[in-house]
Protein backbone atom coordinates (compact mmCIF):
# COMPACT_ATOMS: atom_id res chain seq x y z
CA UNK A 1 0.00 0.00 0.00
CA UNK A 2 1.51 3.21 -0.90
CA UNK A 3 2.00 6.76 1.32
CA UNK A 4 -0.60 8.53 -0.67
CA UNK A 5 -3.42 5.72 -0.10
CA UNK A 6 -3.17 5.38 3.41
CA UNK A 7 -3.02 9.13 3.44
CA UNK A 8 -6.24 9.24 1.30
CA UNK A 9 -7.61 6.09 3.82
CA UNK A 10 -6.76 8.40 6.68
CA UNK A 11 -8.37 10.97 5.68
CA UNK A 12 -11.26 9.33 4.34
CA UNK A 13 -11.85 8.03 7.58
CA UNK A 14 -11.37 11.65 9.88
CA UNK A 15 -14.29 12.73 7.04
CA UNK A 16 -17.05 9.49 7.65
CA UNK A 17 -16.44 10.72 11.18
CA UNK A 18 -16.66 13.97 11.00
CA UNK A 19 -20.00 13.38 9.17
CA UNK A 20 -20.49 10.35 11.62
CA UNK A 21 -20.86 13.45 14.23
CA UNK A 22 -22.82 15.56 12.34
CA UNK A 23 -25.22 12.92 11.63
CA UNK A 24 -25.59 12.39 15.41
CA UNK A 25 -26.01 16.26 16.09
CA UNK A 26 -28.76 16.23 13.68
CA UNK A 27 -30.79 13.55 15.43
CA UNK A 28 -29.65 15.33 18.85
CA UNK A 29 -31.18 18.55 17.41
CA UNK A 30 -34.62 17.24 15.82
CA UNK A 31 -35.44 15.02 19.14
CA UNK A 32 -34.69 18.81 21.38
CA UNK A 33 -37.06 20.16 19.14
CA UNK A 34 -39.63 17.78 19.34
CA UNK A 35 -39.19 17.72 23.25
CA UNK A 36 -39.21 20.99 23.51
CA UNK A 37 -42.11 21.72 21.04
CA UNK A 38 -44.41 18.74 22.64
CA UNK A 39 -43.24 19.58 26.33
CA UNK A 40 -42.88 23.84 26.13
CA UNK A 41 -45.33 24.46 23.30
CA UNK A 42 -42.17 26.27 21.52
CA UNK A 43 -39.57 24.88 19.12
CA UNK A 44 -35.81 25.37 18.79
CA UNK A 45 -35.11 27.97 17.19
CA UNK A 46 -33.46 27.70 13.37
CA UNK A 47 -33.36 23.92 13.88
CA UNK A 48 -34.07 23.55 9.97
CA UNK A 49 -31.53 25.98 9.62
CA UNK A 50 -29.45 24.03 11.20
CA UNK A 51 -30.06 20.61 10.40
CA UNK A 52 -29.33 22.03 6.45
CA UNK A 53 -25.94 22.73 7.54
CA UNK A 54 -25.20 19.93 8.95
CA UNK A 55 -26.66 17.92 6.04
CA UNK A 56 -23.78 18.61 3.66
CA UNK A 57 -21.34 17.53 6.23
CA UNK A 58 -23.11 14.22 6.64
CA UNK A 59 -23.64 13.90 2.53
CA UNK A 60 -20.70 15.30 1.44
CA UNK A 61 -17.80 14.34 4.02
CA UNK A 62 -18.98 10.52 3.50
CA UNK A 63 -17.99 10.33 0.07
CA UNK A 64 -14.38 8.95 0.66
CA UNK A 65 -15.22 6.56 2.63
CA UNK A 66 -18.05 5.50 0.40
CA UNK A 67 -15.69 5.08 -2.60
CA UNK A 68 -12.87 3.92 -1.10
CA UNK A 69 -15.06 1.01 0.28
CA UNK A 70 -17.21 0.45 -3.13
CA UNK A 71 -20.28 0.91 -0.67
CA UNK A 72 -22.20 2.79 -3.44
CA UNK A 73 -25.46 1.98 -5.14
CA UNK A 74 -24.53 0.30 -8.66
CA UNK A 75 -27.15 -1.67 -10.61
CA UNK A 76 -25.17 -4.36 -12.80
CA UNK A 77 -27.42 -5.30 -15.08
CA UNK A 78 -26.09 -5.17 -17.97
CA UNK A 79 -22.45 -5.00 -16.55
CA UNK A 80 -22.30 -8.60 -15.90
CA UNK A 81 -22.84 -9.27 -19.54
CA UNK A 82 -19.93 -7.61 -20.62
CA UNK A 83 -16.76 -9.12 -20.94
CA UNK A 84 -13.45 -9.01 -18.66
CA UNK A 85 -12.45 -6.08 -20.87
CA UNK A 86 -15.93 -4.10 -21.60
CA UNK A 87 -15.99 -4.21 -17.97
CA UNK A 88 -12.58 -2.39 -17.59
CA UNK A 89 -13.40 -0.19 -19.90
CA UNK A 90 -17.02 0.43 -17.92
CA UNK A 91 -14.66 1.03 -15.43
CA UNK A 92 -12.47 3.17 -16.36
CA UNK A 93 -15.13 5.55 -18.01
CA UNK A 94 -17.05 5.72 -14.69
CA UNK A 95 -14.05 6.42 -13.05
CA UNK A 96 -12.95 9.36 -15.43
CA UNK A 97 -16.61 10.82 -15.73
CA UNK A 98 -16.93 10.52 -11.99
CA UNK A 99 -13.69 12.21 -11.09
CA UNK A 100 -14.85 15.11 -13.66
CA UNK A 101 -17.58 15.32 -12.17
CA UNK A 102 -16.21 15.52 -8.64
CA UNK A 103 -13.50 17.80 -9.58
CA UNK A 104 -15.38 20.24 -10.71
CA UNK A 105 -17.69 20.35 -7.79
CA UNK A 106 -14.57 20.63 -5.83
CA UNK A 107 -13.70 23.66 -7.73
CA UNK A 108 -16.32 25.79 -7.39
CA UNK A 109 -16.94 24.37 -3.84
CA UNK A 110 -14.04 26.01 -2.97
CA UNK A 111 -14.88 29.15 -4.99
CA UNK A 112 -17.86 29.24 -3.02
CA UNK A 113 -16.19 28.76 0.73
CA UNK A 114 -14.09 30.96 0.44
CA UNK A 115 -16.22 33.90 -1.04
CA UNK A 116 -18.53 32.82 1.71
CA UNK A 117 -15.88 33.05 4.43
CA UNK A 118 -14.69 36.28 2.91
CA UNK A 119 -18.53 37.61 3.36
CA UNK A 120 -18.86 36.04 6.60
CA UNK A 121 -22.51 34.21 5.02
CA UNK A 122 -24.77 33.34 8.10
CA UNK A 123 -28.27 31.87 7.70
CA UNK A 124 -31.75 34.50 7.52
CA UNK A 125 -32.97 32.28 10.66
CA UNK A 126 -33.93 33.71 14.12
CA UNK A 127 -30.41 32.31 15.31
CA UNK A 128 -27.74 33.10 12.87
CA UNK A 129 -25.69 29.86 12.08
CA UNK A 130 -22.21 30.37 9.82
CA UNK A 131 -22.78 28.68 6.01
CA UNK A 132 -19.21 28.90 5.11
CA UNK A 133 -18.27 26.03 7.51
CA UNK A 134 -20.95 23.47 5.06
CA UNK A 135 -19.33 25.29 2.41
CA UNK A 136 -15.59 23.85 3.12
CA UNK A 137 -17.49 20.21 4.29
CA UNK A 138 -18.68 19.99 0.54
CA UNK A 139 -15.37 21.27 -0.99
CA UNK A 140 -13.27 18.82 0.89
CA UNK A 141 -15.51 16.23 0.56
CA UNK A 142 -15.36 16.49 -3.33
CA UNK A 143 -11.85 17.08 -3.34
CA UNK A 144 -11.35 13.48 -1.19
CA UNK A 145 -13.82 11.69 -3.94
CA UNK A 146 -12.13 12.94 -6.60
CA UNK A 147 -8.47 12.01 -5.01
CA UNK A 148 -10.19 8.66 -4.89
CA UNK A 149 -10.66 8.92 -8.77
CA UNK A 150 -7.55 9.69 -9.74
CA UNK A 151 -5.91 6.86 -7.38
CA UNK A 152 -7.84 4.14 -8.73
CA UNK A 153 -7.55 5.36 -12.58
CA UNK A 154 -3.30 5.50 -11.37
CA UNK A 155 -3.50 1.85 -10.36
CA UNK A 156 -5.30 0.58 -13.16
CA UNK A 157 -9.17 1.66 -12.97
CA UNK A 158 -10.94 0.01 -10.28
CA UNK A 159 -14.18 1.08 -9.67
CA UNK A 160 -16.24 -1.94 -8.92
CA UNK A 161 -15.37 -5.24 -6.73
CA UNK A 162 -14.99 -8.17 -9.08
CA UNK A 163 -16.54 -10.49 -6.48
CA UNK A 164 -20.08 -11.42 -7.49
CA UNK A 165 -22.80 -9.02 -5.44
CA UNK A 166 -23.38 -10.16 -2.03
CA UNK A 167 -26.70 -11.57 -0.95
CA UNK A 168 -28.91 -9.46 0.72
CA UNK A 169 -29.97 -9.83 4.86
CA UNK A 170 -33.48 -10.79 3.42
CA UNK A 171 -32.30 -13.28 1.15
CA UNK A 172 -29.97 -14.88 3.50
CA UNK A 173 -32.35 -15.50 5.80
CA UNK A 174 -35.33 -16.53 3.70
CA UNK A 175 -35.53 -20.58 3.21
CA UNK A 176 -35.36 -21.78 -0.67
CA UNK A 177 -38.31 -22.45 -1.95
CA UNK A 178 -39.40 -25.83 -2.51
Amino acid sequence: MSMVQRALEWLSTVCAWVAGLAILCIAILGGLDVLSTVFLGRPVDSTVEGTEALMVFSAFMALGILHQRRSYISVDLFYLMFPRAGRKALDVLALVLTGIFFGLIAWRGWIAAFESLAFREFSNGIVAIPLYPSKFALAIGMTVGTLWCILDLARGGRFRNDAPPARSDVEAATPPRP
